[in-house]
């Protein structure tokens, strides 16, 4: 019995895996004084990631603020069309006018997060107009589902922002994908013709995937495949020899995307996509050891530059994980789940940690307008007692980072608790 590469179990993985995120809390409120410490590895289980959009090109952008796209596809089902938002500001709404035709919008995004209101049951016709939601959040891309009724659509996107105008422009377009072939959805004997000899594949022998190249294409939906393991070669249905391409057809993931696994034991693990195959999965090469993985693409979370608002190179708060400790630290990637990898300021180590439990670093508190920097009164404490320092740091949700004078140590403590020296 040759030695295969990897099991079939190893590819399907369960949903339940994504499904206990919930279980991760947020921040609690905060005690008079809580003190900072250093964390163990912490790997969280992920957010459930967000729904993937299937994705094709059309008008380049007009003027800031607008994008035109005209020709908007007919295709069922509807096709995705990316829009750039540079520089990535922060948007209050955002507006579609449609033109002409009739178009229904099925689906909308903001980096990774759903958008209401833009999504109609009905048709939208020439004239028609409507908004999102109040967004105030930092853009980088739109992602909207559009399907022209009746003949070609003409619509015009439009964003607005207090800080400036954006530049919008159309970066990528993505059509609807036909269900994968795989084991439960097997393809028609004519697909075989879409197999030439040469083509990279990955096959299916009893519970078990292959690696290897395809030597001959027959018109009885039978294969020849050469195994890169064992070097020999062997006939397989065209049913279960799946081709080698750049992109997952189940969500925008290509090649050479940085991305994280989330595996059944609940780990993560940081690795490049090198390929993906017409069943659906996905080739990792793991940073970690540099062999290459077949993967769920369900299991896979694309890197990218910001999530809910907090972006690669920010400074963070994390915590509490285990216990009630917080850790200074900075994001050092983030991921389309929720998931925050950050390198901790006292050991230098990376963590992956739920959006929920990072916080990022702002410069002032609204409410008592304590900043960075400011002279401070502590207190009173449980005892009765009140403490001098220094804001060392201030961070979303009313944390601020006192430095005692008494001690030199960081206190985190909530706002209602802090006095600003005023002269």
């Amino acid at each position: 019995m040759k030695k295969a590469l990897l099991s079939l179990v190893a590819v399907i993985l369960s949903v339940s895996l994504i499904a206990r995120a919930d279980s991760i809390e947020d921040l609690p409120d905060l005690d008079p004084g809580s003190e900072s410490g250093s964390a163990e590895n912490q790997n969280p289980t992920p957010l459930p990631p967000p729904p993937p959009p299937p994705s094709e090109p059309s008008t380049p952008a007009s003027e800031a603020g607008t994008l035109r796209i005209s020709n908007v596809s007919r295709a069922s089902g509807g096709t995705v069309y990316r829009i750039s938002v540079r520089p990535g500001v922060v948007v209050q709404r955002v507006s579609i006018r449609v033109n002409a035709g009739k178009v229904l919008i099925s689906g909308a995004r903001v980096n990774t997060t759903p958008v209401r209101n833009l999504v109609s049951p009905d048709l939208l016709t020439a004239g028609a107009a409507m908004s999102s939601e109040y967004l105030n959040e930092r853009v980088f891309t739109i992602d909207l589902r559009m399907e022209a009724y009746g003949g070609e659509a003409d619509v015009t996107v439009l964003v607005s922002s207090d800080e400036r105008w954006p530049e919008l422009s159309l970066s990528d377009v993505f059509p609807p994908q036909p269900a994968p072939p795989g084991p439960g959805n097997p393809p028609p004997p004519s697909s075989a013709g879409r197999l030439r000899t040469g083509d990279a594949v990955v096959s299916i022998a009893g519970s078990k995937y292959y690696f290897g190249v395809v030597v001959g294409v027959y018109d009885n939906g039978q294969v020849q495949v050469r195994d890169n393991d064992d070097g020999k070669t062997y006939v397989r249905s065209s049913a279960v020899v799946f081709k080698k391409i750049e992109c997952v057809t189940s969500k925008p993931m290509c090649s050479g995307d940085r991305v994280l696994s989330i595996l059944s034991d609940s780990k993560g693990y940081t690795g490049t996509v090198i390929g993906a195959y017409t069943n659906g999965t996905v080739l990792v090469r793991d940073h970690d050891d540099g062999k290459s993985y077949l993967r769920n693409p369900q299991s896979v979370f694309k890197a990218i530059q910001c999530f809910d608002g907090k972006c690669t190179g920010d400074r963070v708060l994390s915590g509490p994980m285990t216990s009630d400790k917080f850790y200074f630290g900075s994001i050092i990637a983030v991921y389309d789940n929720g998931i925050f990898q950050v390198r901790d300021n006292d050991d230098g180590k990376s963590y992956f940690r739920n959006s929920k439990t990072v916080k990022k670093s702002i410069r002032c508190e609204k409410s008592k307008g304590i900043c960075e920097g400011d002279r401070v009164m502590s207190g009173p404490m449980t005892n009765g007692a009140y403490y001098m320092g220094q804001v060392v740091g201030v961070y979303q949700g009313g944390i601020v980072a006192v430095r005692d004078n008494d001690d030199g140590k960081v206190y985190f403590r909530a706002p209602q608790y802090i006095s600003k020296r005023v002269n």
